[in-house]
């Protein structure tokens, strides 16, 4: 649900960066000096935009401003218009922390994009049907996306900024670009790594809900002659933006602006019953329940104890790099295995990745009983029909993986460890020592298993004295 991040100041060794990402210092060919009072050339890291401020007399050279899509990272900085989980979001912070050596402890967040991306066969009906927002109307356009027009609404709210869009073809993207950070409330992200942490997930997707829940739509393809005549003078009212705003100073005195103000909040809730009686196809209703499904999604995967050990190794991470900046390498135990075979551990287990709707539509069209799926294409929609559900769980082979297979690069860890444990002589250091140490392999197997280390010792028969081996992978 994060997508855009902004810091102004980045708690970054300044010459460092320059050096690593091959920045221009500017030069006076006039004097022959190198032109500390001015800003550096801008520079890009996988659609990051990273901008030097001069600090004047201060510690350093340049204050570094970075702002951009974490979206845009995951892709490799390709593109920003596809659904990234948890998994994917933290993945791509790791990567701009670990190789710019950004310390996101101390770097404050001075503004950051809220977003959901859910599929949808027409999202031009729905960003041209807004009035208003907070009492605001929107500016609608057109975006340029490889070579197609698609449709663009935003409005601009004080501290935020409401987006709705086309990211891509049959998409709807609901985005609150937050300018001020206090728009958040007390329990917000101050810094880097907040970003990442589910205590923020809940908070941070009701503030997206509850900014879509206060848009005023007007209903596509409505015939006003199927309305009764109280409902379509209410209708034709309420579609115009003016008629919503209900200011003090347009009133004589505060008892007719109060009893306009209650009778305008009586009338919204009458138009809004007509906007869901009325509105055929794709209804904001229906878009509302797409977005909390996927908010939803995201929340409970950041739950799992599979994220929360996987969460504190990369907090583990960055603090290592930031207390050893210049170190070329990270310790064994601080490794991270490839994304792609995170995903075995959890894809399938929970509602995260969105199948293609697109091809089940085909599939039901032609009778075709494999239809192709991509799971890690940008284009995945989100899994809503019966239809769909149950053709997922007619081909559990295509979208979940074998519970067998899902062990393999990761079993042998538990194997040597298992080994370590139960050796002849027992071990030199008692477990306690030994957990931080252990590979990152071996520690995400045990949280996606639901197992401790404590738990692969071998248990002895009373009977004999002998030890009794025990499962790895209980059910």
């Amino acid at each position: 649900m994060i997508d855009g991040i902004r810091t102004d100041r980045a708690a970054v060794d300044d010459q460092a960066l320059i050096k690593r990402l091959n920045i221009s210092i500017p030069f006076s060919s006039t004097y022959s000096d190198i032109r500390y009072d001015q800003p550096l050339s801008p520079a890009n890291y996988k659609g990051m935009y990273l901008v030097g401020k001069p600090r004047g007399n201060e510690l350093g050279r340049y204050w570094i401003q970075l702002r951009g899509s974490l979206i845009k990272v995951a892709n490799d900085g390709l593109h920003n218009s596809d659904v990234k989980d948890p998994y994917e979001l933290l993945y791509a912070l790791d990567d701009l922390i670990t190789t710019l050596r950004i310390d996101p402890f101390k770097t404050l967040l001075n503004g950051l994009e809220l977003s959901a991306t859910i599929p949808l066969d027409d999202p031009r009906q729905v960003c041209s049907r807004i009035v208003s927002y907070l009492n605001h109307p929107p500016n609608l356009s057109m975006i340029d996306r490889d070579g197609l027009r698609l449709p663009y609404a935003e409005v601009e709210a004080g501290q935020h900024t409401l987006k709705l869009y086309a990211p891509r073809e049959g998409a709807l993207r609901v985005e609150v670009k937050v300018n001020k950070m206090q728009y958040l409330g007390n329990n917000r992200p101050a810094t880097f790594v907040d970003l990442v942490q589910p205590r923020y997930a809940a908070s941070m997707a009701a503030k997206l809900l509850l900014a879509f829940n206060k848009i005023i739509w007007k209903i596509p393809k409505l015939n006003l002659n199927d309305l009764t005549p109280i409902d379509r003078e209410l209708y034709q009212n309420g579609r115009v933006y003016e008629y919503w705003q209900v200011r003090r100073q347009d009133y004589k005195d505060d008892t007719e602006f109060k009893r306009t103000e209650k009778q305008r909040s009586r009338e919204r809730e009458a138009y809004n019953e007509l906007v869901r009686r009325y509105w055929v196809n794709e209804a904001p209703d229906e878009v509302e329940r797409r977005l909390q499904q996927q908010l939803n999604n995201n929340i409970e995967l950041m739950q799992t104890q599979l994220y929360q050990t996987l969460l504190d190794i990369c907090l583990n991470r960055w603090q290592y790099v930031g207390n050893l900046p210049g170190a070329i390498r990270l310790p064994n135990h601080l490794k991270l295995p490839p994304l792609s075979e995170i995903y075995r551990l959890y894809l399938g287990k929970y509602s995260t990745r969105y199948i293609n709707s697109h091809a089940f539509r085909i599939a039901k069209l032609t009778g075709a009983k494999n239809p192709t799926i991509d799971l890690f294409n940008p284009s995945e929609g989100i899994v809503d029909s019966s239809f769909e559900r149950k053709w997922i769980n007619s081909q559990q082979s295509v979208y979940r993986p074998n519970p067998r297979s899902e062990r393999k690069p990761f079993a042998n860890e538990l194997v040597r460890l298992k080994k370590a444990i139960n050796a002849p002589g027992g071990l030199h250091w008692s477990l306690a020592e030994l957990t931080p140490l252990l590979s990152t392999n071996t520690q995400l197997v045990l949280a996606n298993t639901g197992q401790v280390a404590e738990g692969l010792m071998y248990e002895r028969s009373a009977e004999t004295g002998r030890p009794m081996p025990i499962s790895l992978f209980p059910n």
